[in-house]
């Protein structure tokens, strides 16, 4: 039998198991967080495809991924994304806005979840257009004019 012949039949991987494919693709996270224990959404995107090209779902490549990085302590940027956005939401639905101060806590713990990979100012412009997206409102002006909001990314 040819190479050729096998490829028609499946090819050498036919017989692999959907629990390898899962113990390939955790070595290929393994690899991606090696050096700085982060996940950027570009190697995300990369990992997911190689899940689907395995025969996995979107949904069990990200779950994977975050599994993984929860056990080792690592940062996956859509999630700490996800909870920045979360604790915007509960943050602005507290008082009658998100105030400076709780935007500032939101905003270390953004940058201190990224280890480090993403950038102070970085944060501060994600989290103000996440604010504006999800059209939150924000405490600002007030006796002084302080205007702490609109002078992110200014």
């Amino acid at each position: 039998m040819s190479l050729f012949d096998s490829m028609r039949q499946g090819g050498a991987n036919s017989g692999t198991s959907m629990e390898e494919a899962q113990r390939q693709f955790m070595e290929l996270i393994k690899l991606h967080a090696y050096a700085d224990q982060f996940i950027d959404r570009d190697e995300e995107h990369k990992l997911l495809q190689q899940a689907v090209d395995k025969g996995m779902s979107l949904e069990q490549g990200m779950e994977l991924i975050a599994a993984y990085a929860t056990s080792k302590g690592y940062a996956v940027e859509r999630l700490i994304e996800q909870r920045a956005e979360q604790a915007l939401v509960r943050a602005a639905a507290d008082k009658k806005g998100l105030e400076r101060d709780e935007f500032e806590t939101i905003l270390q713990a953004f940058v201190m979840e990224s280890n480090g990979m993403i950038p102070h100012a970085t944060a501060a412009i994600r989290l103000k257009e996440k604010t504006l997206k999800l059209g939150l409102k924000v405490k600002e002006g007030g006796l002084f004019g302080s205007s702490w909001f609109s002078k992110i990314g200014a």
